[in-house]
């Protein structure tokens, strides 16, 4: 039965076109379809395995449908072959594409993605302490140089109430030094927020892992920037200004860290 039917009547009745394949992942896949109202993305999860996570993500991204930095889900039904959402399709795919294709991104484009996912977390976190619990390259989408949108929201939980916390999930390399069984899902989200401004300014993964034992990350922690640059030479296009501020952001103890202005407006 159709979660929603209007006005994407022909979504439920399948009448549209498959256009193009534009990925997959351990979930399921995401398809380009084409209909008599335009061109969507289509992405279906797996019904057999992750069925669940389809409807959380469905579910989640209804929440936060009034915040232009969060992708527009504009149907969900179940099928014979998984769960399917009906989403905008962002028309140079993810950051870890954009940024793929071109290098990195430009200091003031960086910092305009980075601002625009810190005001749809403090949306999400603070109107239904929601926590994403996957933020990276591959679930930021990206419309223009001035806009992306978070998605992939099949990870994201609602935090307990008193203290924030949610069980550990996303991807490792990402994850903050403190996360154990269970973390604080702001501090959590806000590292993976600034991993991926790291991320866009240099044109790589920062580090494999928030460890001690990780050069890239040791060095970092340390300040030292001409030791990152003999590591990987994309570490010499920071700014000694964007390096500072990396490191505030991305302080090893979670009570140290910076929460920039950005975080506390909403849109």
């Amino acid at each position: 039965m159709a979660l929603f039917t209007r006005p994407f009547q022909w979504f439920f009745d399948n009448d549209y076109d498959l256009v193009d394949y534009l990925g997959s992942g351990g979930f399921g896949t995401v398809l380009k379809i084409t209909s008599k109202e335009g061109t969507f993305a289509m992405k279906t999860t797996k019904c057999w395995e992750f069925g669940d996570i389809g409807r959380r993500e469905f579910h989640a991204l209804q929440r936060f449908q009034c915040h232009p930095n969060v992708l527009k889900c504009h149907a969900g039904k179940m099928s014979n072959d998984g769960f399917r959402l009906l989403l905008d399709l962002a028309p140079y795919g993810d950051l870890r594409q954009v940024v793929d294709k071109h290098g990195f991104c430009r200091r003031h484009t960086a910092h305009c993605y980075y601002n625009q996912i810190m005001g749809a977390l403090h949306c999400m976190h603070t109107s239904d302490d929601y926590c994403h619990r996957d933020l990276k390259p591959e679930n930021v989408l990206v419309f223009s140089r001035q806009l992306c949108k978070i998605g992939d929201f099949g990870s994201s939980l609602p935090m307990d109430f008193e203290s924030k916390k949610v069980p550990r999930g996303g991807t490792r390399r990402y994850h903050p030094p403190d996360i154990i069984s269970a973390v604080n899902g702001i501090k959590m989200d806000q590292w993976g927020a600034g991993m991926i401004l790291a991320f866009c300014l240099i044109g790589k993964d920062p580090w494999n892992a928030a460890s001690m034992d990780d050069p890239e990350y040791e060095a970092f922690q340390r300040g030292d920037l001409s030791a990152l640059v003999q590591i990987n030479l994309r570490w010499k296009r920071l700014t000694s200004t964007d390096f500072h501020f990396l490191r505030q952001i991305l302080r090893h103890d979670p009570m140290k860290r910076r929460v920039p202005k950005c975080y506390r407006r909403n849109f």
